[in-house]
């Protein structure tokens, strides 16, 4: 019996020209296989999946070979196969009932059933090695290179397959033999990578190493993306070929794998394998570029992974990457990928700051309004400053109509929350005044919104103009918020905003733009007045309401409104005495001759509320105040009229009764009693006149209506969570204001007192009380209405989270863990406002360690199932 050890032996055999190959790549090992086998080895067959096995190729054994013959299923088909040895260092491949018929013959089998006579050859032969003159043969330095061009340049699979094959037997050293397995790894056919994966034991690579390298070209989808992940470790762990062909497999996929999932896997895997990436520039360019090839075509696939994989690239090489990506910036056509990429560069340390800064600009400005990605550089201008400013005002001029408004908030934005110089500021406003005398209604407005324009930083000159052009342009805004934004804006500007607003009081101006600079002047003056505390500004603003004070005596279209603007002036402490006690006295005056109004009754409070006001004056003030709120009650009395066939009801002006003057008296009190810091019997006085009036409201001796009522809590609430006020004062405000804790004003406006006094004493023993109260209104189940569940669950959110509770009297034993699993029932259902009451709890140091824990467990389970819960 003999084996097959030349290739024009095979010609006789109808076997797979994988077999072909593997069987030169077993003479190469000194193996030879019998006529026999190698005939009974057809294409599928057991016994050619046993041949074609890695253990076939391995540290054979005859012990092996049974081992793997049976897992191959040959017992199913009735053959046993056997290696013997030979004399020469040879073994043989042949079934074992021709080994035990060469014994019992003396013969070969293989010949004798030819027909032949037997060669007198025993199993034990002479056979020159394969790199001898056969092998030579087989191979010769013409052949290589022709499978090499094949391998490079076919387009037929198969012919790639035959190539890898005889290449990967052929006597070509290790390395060489590697690269050739890196070529087929990457081929676009499936077929050839799967081959190659075959292969690769021919290099040393183990098993587990092949099949993930297959299933990575022909597995299911699942079993795809699991081998991506496998991969990842031989190249995280840089195991030599293993590592390089299986970066390579990752790679190929990235190109060729139709699945977005698989694609996505590889990424990741790619990403873990930074460093192995790293070790090679090269690498890792190629890499970069071939990416970015592809991210045009699956932006959406690839994109958050791939950025992934260049920022982790770029902490490792940060030269390199950053080399590549700018150039890439300056080449790719599509502006998301431009987008990202610059977004990388922003977070590579030592990136030039002025380059990044105008290639971002630039892109912000050629944007699409609509194609928001672009907006994501918000982060990146802010952190560049300075740089940014210079950027974007200079491609301002050139950017897309639809982009400038945006542009204008960004430029307002960086300047309030970024680091920026005075000067750079001053280039922004310069920009916005430049803009508002000749640019778009929409570009005005939105110029308008900006707060930059109020920073002190700015030159008075510049502040000075953009004031009056604010006041030219705010007949373009329509939306009363708006309308109140801009006119807060200018009240902000500082002294630079007096000329242009008192030039506004003249008579040849419209009677409304003569009010608004009126209440603007009372705004100015009385912020200026506590801001910068100083002779100058005194003179400034006394000088400001003689101003004030002639246009009220030569007549003006709404002196009320003048003398609140002085009351507001009067009010800060940087006036003198005697200037408020003129104000303080124009206003009672004014009330005299007037009677009721509510604009008297706003000025009173403002001017009464100095600390310089003389107390004859507060005394009058307050009894004026007194004796509004205690008026009685007028009756309202709606007058008809026929509109064609339509009857219209008007009310008359006795209505102002309840809409205007009951909230001016409350407000100025209001002003009075926070004006007073130190003057504690006026508090008392003040406070205890207040409760007095809620107390007839809520018994019905006084009947005035939600919206007086509403506005009655609201400065009660003001007054009991101001700072300045005592706890005595809180207390008693919060237990009259408990007897209708049914009211959802009242008990938000409870909730927000609580808020403003967390020490312990009575404060804690009303907040455990109102807590008492409120989990009281809950059903047989458990539940509050859902018309207010919304409000109560606030002010438990806000009791929770104080540390003084009173938990010694009766039903408050276990009160916080009660309002804790109340919340909770309130976050299962979503409710608004819980997910934040609740998430500070788990890191305050009062609460055990163990609840704190069991809150931080439940949240992160929540977390979870809602990712973009609100922090």
């Amino acid at each position: 019996m003999r084996g097959v050890r030349e290739k024009s032996e095979l010609g006789e055999f109808t076997i797979s020209r994988r077999l072909t190959a593997r069987l030169g790549a077993l003479i190469l090992k000194k193996i030879e296989v019998s006529h026999a086998v190698i005939e009974a080895a057809v294409p599928a067959s057991a016994l050619e999946k046993l041949l074609l096995s890695p253990t076939v190729l391995g540290e054979l054994t005859p012990d092996l070979l049974k081992e793997a013959g049976a897992s191959a299923g040959l017992g199913d088909e009735g053959l046993v196969l056997d290696l013997a040895d030979s004399e020469d260092g040879w073994r043989i491949i042949a079934l074992e009932e021709e080994l035990l018929a060469e014994k019992a013959w003396g013969e070969d089998v293989e010949s004798a059933a030819a027909g032949g006579p037997a060669p007198a050859r025993p199993l034990a032969r002479t056979r020159p090695a394969a790199d001898g003159a056969g092998a030579a043969g087989l191979f010769d330095e013409n052949r290589l290179k022709e499978l090499k061009v094949t391998l490079f340049t076919s387009a037929d699979p198969e012919a790639k397959i035959e190539a890898l094959r005889l290449l990967c037997y052929s006597p070509l050293p290790p390395e060489e033999k590697a690269e050739v397995l890196l070529q087929g790894l990457q081929d676009v056919s499936a077929e050839v990578r799967a081959e190659s994966a075959g292969l690769t034991a021919l290099v040393g690579l183990d098993a587990s190493a092949a099949e993930n390298l297959r299933t990575m070209a022909t597995g299911a989808e699942e079993d795809r993306a699991f081998a991506s992940e496998r991969l990842a470790v031989y190249a995280r762990e840089g195991r030599g070929h293993a590592a390089m062909m299986a970066v390579t497999a990752l790679v190929a996929a990235l190109r060729n794998d139709p699945s977005a999932v698989v694609r996505r896997a590889c990424l990741r895997s790619l990403e873990e394998s930074a460093a192995f990436l790293a070790s090679n520039t090269h690498r890792a360019t190629e890499l970069i570029r071939m990416l970015l090839a592809h991210l045009g075509k699956d932006y959406g696939t690839l994109a958050t992974p791939a950025r992934r994989l260049f920022v982790r690239l770029a902490e490792l090489i940060p030269e390199v990457v950053s080399a590549t990506i700018w150039e890439e910036v300056e080449a790719t056509p599509d502006r998301r990928v431009r987008v990202m990429l610059l977004t990388v560069l922003g977070d590579i340390p030592g990136t030039d700051a002025r380059r990044l800064a105008a290639a971002m600009a630039a892109e912000s400005a050629r944007s699409e309004e609509r194609g928001a990605d672009f907006r994501s550089f918000a982060t990146y201008f802010h952190k560049l400053g300075v740089e940014a400013i210079r950027a974007l005002v200079a491609v301002y001029p050139s950017a897309d109509q639809s982009q400038r408004k945006y542009l204008v908030h960004l430029l307002d934005d960086i300047c309030r929350y970024g680091q920026v110089t005075p000067e750079a500021k001053e280039e922004v406003a310069l920009l916005f005044k430049r803009y508002l005398s000749g640019a778009s209604r929409d570009i005005r407005i939105s110029i308008m919104s900006t707060h930059v324009v109020s920073d002190r930083n700015l030159s008075d000159d510049t502040r000075r103009d953009l004031a009056g052009l604010f006041l030219e342009n705010v007949h373009d805004v329509h939306m009363p918020t708006d309308i109140d934004n801009v006119e807060y804006t200018v009240s902000h500007m500082g002294m630079a905003a007096v000329d242009p607003l008192a030039s506004r009081l003249g008579d040849h101006y419209p009677d409304g733009e003569r009010v608004r600079s009126a209440k603007l002047l009372g705004e100015l003056g009385r912020h200026e007045g506590f801001l910068a505390l100083s002779e100058e500004t005194g003179r400034t603003l006394e000088g400001l309401l003689r101003t004030l004070e002639k246009r009220r005596m030569e007549g003006f279209p709404e002196t009320g409104a003048v003398l609140v603007a002085e009351g507001k002036i009067a009010s800060s402490p940087s006036v003198g005495r005697n200037a408020v006690n003129i104000v303080t006295r124009a206003a009672l005056e004014e009330l005299e001759r007037k009677g009721p109004d509510a604009f008297v009754y706003e000025a009173l409070g403002w001017a009464a509320s100095s600390t310089k006001a003389a107390p004859g004056f507060i005394k009058k003030a307050l009894q004026a105040l007194y004796a509004m709120l205690d008026a009685p009650e007028v009756d309202i009395v709606p007058e008809s009229r026929l509109e064609g066939d339509t009857k219209v009801f008007e009310l008359g002006d006795e209505a102002g009764f309840y809409t205007d003057l009951l909230p001016a008296a409350m407000k100025g009190l209001e002003l009075v009693y926070l004006g007073h810091a130190r003057a504690s019997g006026l508090r008392n006085t003040i406070v205890g006149f207040l409760l007095r009036k809620w107390q007839e409201v809520i018994t019905g001796k006084h009947v005035w209506g939600p919206g007086n009522v509403t506005e009655m809590v609201q400065v009660l609430k003001r007054i009991a969570a101001h700072s300045s006020t005592d706890s005595g004062h809180r207390l008693a405000v919060l237990k009259l204001l408990g007897k209708r804790l049914y009211n959802i004003p009242v008990m938000l406006a409870v909730g927000d007192i609580l808020k403003a006094d967390a020490s312990s004493g009575e404060i804690a023993r009303v907040a455990s009380a109102v807590a008492v109260a409120l989990l009281k209104r809950r059903d047989a189940e458990g539940r509050f209405n859902e018309d207010e569940r919304t409000e109560i669950l606030e002010v438990l959110g806000e009791i929770v989270s104080r540390e003084h509770l009173d938990t010694e009297t009766a039903g408050t034993d276990r009160l916080r863990d009660t309002l804790i699993e109340t919340l909770f029932a309130g976050l299962r259902d979503s409710v608004p406002g819980v997910y934040q009451a609740l998430s500070p709890l788990r890191s305050v140091d009062w609460l055990p360690e163990k609840v704190r824990q069991s809150i931080a467990e439940r949240l992160a389970d929540y977390e979870s199932i809602v990712p973009y819960a609100p922090s």
